[in-house]
């Protein structure tokens, strides 16, 4: 069954009701489904508002749901003027037969990598560019996405047991998150990433026994790259399931949202690839990417849906407090 825009938007008000961004752990997953099954009737995935990445990144199958209610606001928007059409990018070939190879390399470096460990008194921080982009026009049939440009993102995830206050300060306006356990679930902490299976067969298992299809356990997987710490053996081991997905592929010529250049680890669905960014000399993870990769309604091939750059990790000891610059990691 075709699914019309407003069937798409009334899922995304379910599962973000305040325009907060901030999507409970099950409706990450959900959301992750949902992108994975929109069909050719809209030859697109679901349209983004506010920005393109969920706020808390946790492994589907997992844990189970928390709650995130975002309690206060403050701060005002800074007035942005959108680009007169949507960013575009090259579509270039990708190589499923490197996959095994560079993922492989990808999960060395990461097992190698040094890791600060956050305590449970303490935060997750990660800073971030994220892009806005604007679908309604093209799921209106008015005109193609609009691309209206970048914003700062930081993000404070509390690694209390018992859920704590975590913070998004997006563009100067901060939004102060309750994570509120519910289920018996927790969020990604560090804690719980820890306990992930480090045998990549296990845990590409572990994610596919709540995905819907291998897209569904792609994205599940990417959401923890982008705003998550985790040990260094659980990563490599996340790169390492990637490799057993079919269908993953390499692609040259990658670049992430602050202009960084690197190579690309993709998936393509219903005319689109996903795709993440590695550095190609270090193999650290840049940033993702979203795009058309054939002509549809959200515009032609090329046009970008989603962009968003990691520029730095660390430990934090209180919501709002900005690691040394030396303690950060990319």
């Amino acid at each position: 069954m075709s699914r019309t825009p407003d069937d798409l938007d009334l899922l995304l008000c379910e599962a973000d009701p305040v325009g907060s961004g901030a999507p409970t752990v099950a409706e990450v997953a959900q959301l992750a489904r949902l992108r994975s099954r929109v069909d050719d009737g809209l030859g697109a995935p679901v349209r983004r508002r506010r920005r393109w990445w969920p706020v808390l990144t946790v492994p589907v199958g997992v844990v189970a749901a928390a709650a995130v209610v975002a309690v206060l606001v403050s701060g005002t928007p800074p007035t942005r003027e959108p680009a007169a059409d949507p960013a575009t990018v090259e579509v270039l070939a990708g190589n499923a037969a490197r996959t095994p190879e560079v993922l492989g390399e990808i999960a060395t470096a990461a097992a190698a990598a040094s890791v600060p460990v956050p305590q449970a008194d303490q935060y997750v921080y990660v800073r971030s560019l994220s892009a806005s982009i604007d679908a309604t026009p093209a799921y209106e049939g008015t005109g193609p996405a609009v691309f209206e440009g970048l914003q700062d993102r930081e993000v404070w995830l509390s690694q209390e047991p018992d859920g704590g206050i975590g913070l998004i300060r997006e563009d100067g306006v901060d939004t102060r998150l309750n994570l509120e356990l519910g289920g018996g679930g927790d969020p990604a902490r560090y804690e719980v990433l820890a306990q992930l299976p480090t045998d990549p067969q296990q845990l590409l298992d572990q994610v596919r026994a709540t995905a819907s299809d291998d897209l569904a356990a792609f994205l599940a997987i990417g959401s923890l790259l982008q705003e998550s710490l985790a040990p260094p053996a659980v990563d490599a081991a996340l790169y390492r399931a990637v490799a057993l997905i079919p269908g993953v592929e390499v692609v040259p010529g990658a670049q992430d949202a602050a202009g960084r250049a690197g190579i690309g680890v993709a998936l393509v669905r219903n005319g689109q690839r996903h795709e993440w960014i590695f550095d190609a000399g270090t193999h650290s993870y840049l940033g993702a990417r979203e795009y058309l990769v054939a002509d549809g309604p959200m515009g032609p091939a090329g046009t970008l849906t989603g962009l968003t750059a990691v520029l730095a990790r660390g430990v934090a000891d209180s919501a709002g407090t900005v690691p040394d610059a030396e303690d950060l990691v990319g």
